[in-house]
């Protein structure tokens, strides 16, 4: 599971705006940007991930998005899922 709760490098909970491949989970937007692994995502992307990482099966999709954190979701996903199957 990543770890979804503060930045992997520093602990920094505040200002999540990556998420890291290579780390398994957020990046603050320091750390972020020299993590060559790391995507820079927004609010609402940290917000989704989160919540679809701790929902109920039943509710995991039971959530609304803008087109541009929909991208942002679907690119994190498959680079995550290719690491982590490969």
């Amino acid at each position: 599971m990543p770890n979804i709760k503060k930045c992997t490098r520093c602990d920094e909970t505040e200002e999540i705006e990556y998420f890291s491949i290579a780390d398994n989970g957020f990046k603050c937007k320091n750390c972020g940007k020299v993590d060559k692994s790391a995507i820079q995502i927004s609010k609402s992307t940290v917000d989704a991930i989160r919540y679809i990482v701790i929902a109920p099966a039943k509710k995991v999709f039971s959530f609304d998005l803008p087109e541009d954190a929909i991208s942002e979701i679907s690119l994190v996903s498959k680079v995550y899922l290719n690491e982590k199957i490969n």
